[in-house]
């Protein structure tokens, strides 16, 4: 989809570039993963038309669309009156789930295992509810300003990612296999910065192996990574070389800010992080086979593996809205003239 709707976004078509995803918004819940970010950036190129005439024309069309479309895709089921509308909106939004599903490397799987943190026990499902609703709109308040205030093609790109991260994160109903939505549009950086996407893409696959290894795909798993690797030393052997970038990054630019200061810090350490990276990941898949869980934890190890990869998580979502603050505030690093070589230089 991703694929499909950037083309539109980026030369402006508000309302064929809308269409896709409305349909896919009103056929699968799991669609809000990547509606924030679409609707910022297509309403910030909306904005950005250079007479108020343009502006409100391209507003309007938007509009239209979006409502249209809601119309006609709820219009079978409005007739049916209002249990039918209940019926569609329980399957839209199947609340009644849960907060998350078995082990999810998200944070409130993650905090569960702390003492008085329980939120999916100890709270009832609309405090549940209220709490992550609250807690994804707070996370998707950097990208979303960033891509209207300076809507761009990377700002896009990260934005989905971004967004599609906050979500599993933070929000209800979440399920192991969700962090695909947000490897999604990594992937398709892969190219661009292959360590670090690779990188997010081998997490993701670390975070589902309790479910892999369950349904007896751990060879698949393997085979997996292996393909992973396969891929990213291509993708570094194939990505040209930015040598201004390098030299800018080698010497420091003048009057850096701590915050590009710290983004520039992390991708020249990125290859001693992902080495580290993968290192706990082999010592916990050890611990996994060698040592058998204590009978009061039976689970230990699938915590375990959650905890780690929500901290991977956790720090690349960190990662995404510092670089949606430099792009906010036309800083280098997060402005157009940076982004792509700047998230070339993380890859590499």
């Amino acid at each position: 989809m991703k694929v499909l709707l950037t083309p539109f976004g980026l030369y402006m078509r508000a309302a064929a570039g809308g269409l896709p995803l409305l349909l896919a918004l009103n056929f699968k819940q799991m669609s809000l993963y990547y509606a924030p970010a679409f609707f910022c950036h297509m309403l910030g190129l909306c904005l950005s038309r250079p007479t108020w005439r343009g502006r409100a024309g391209t507003v309007l069309a938007l509009g239209l669309v979006v409502v249209g479309t809601f119309v006609l895709c709820w219009l079978p089921f409005l007739a049916g009156g209002a249990p039918a509308v209940r019926a569609v909106l329980s399957r839209l939004f199947p609340v009644q789930r849960g907060l998350y599903e078995d082990k999810v490397a998200n944070v409130w799987c993650t905090l569960s295992v702390l003492p008085g943190l329980k939120l999916r026990a100890n709270a009832s499902a609309s405090h549940a509810l209220r709490l992550s609703l609250a807690a994804v709109l707070a996370s998707l308040g950097l990208p979303a300003a960033s891509m209207l205030r300076r809507p761009s093609e990377r700002a896009f790109e990260l934005g989905l990612v971004c967004c599609a991260l906050s979500f599993f994160l933070f929000s209800f109903q979440v399920h192991e296999k969700h962090i695909l939505l947000a490897l999604a549009p990594a992937s398709a950086l892969l190219g661009e910065a292959p360590v670090l996407v690779g990188w997010l893409c081998a997490i993701g696959c670390f975070s589902m192996f309790p479910l892999l290894e369950r349904d007896g795909l751990a060879i698949a798993y393997v085979g997996g990574l292996a393909v992973l690797c396969a891929l990213v030393a291509a993708a570094r052997a194939l990505a040209p070389a930015d040598r201004d970038t390098d030299r800018d990054a080698d010497r420091g630019l003048s009057g850096e800010n701590w915050l590009e200061g710290w983004l520039r810090a992390g991708a020249r350490a990125l290859p001693l992080l992902v080495s580290g990276s993968a290192l706990g990941m082999g010592a916990l898949h050890a611990a996994a086979a060698l040592v058998r869980a204590p009978a009061r934890y039976p689970d230990l190890h699938q915590y375990l593996f959650c905890a780690y990869a929500c901290a991977h998580f956790c720090t690349a979502w960190l990662a995404l809205q510092a670089w949606h603050a430099c792009h906010l505030l036309g800083w280098r690093y997060g402005g157009e003239c940076g982004g792509r070589h700047a998230l070339r230089k993380k890859g590499n």
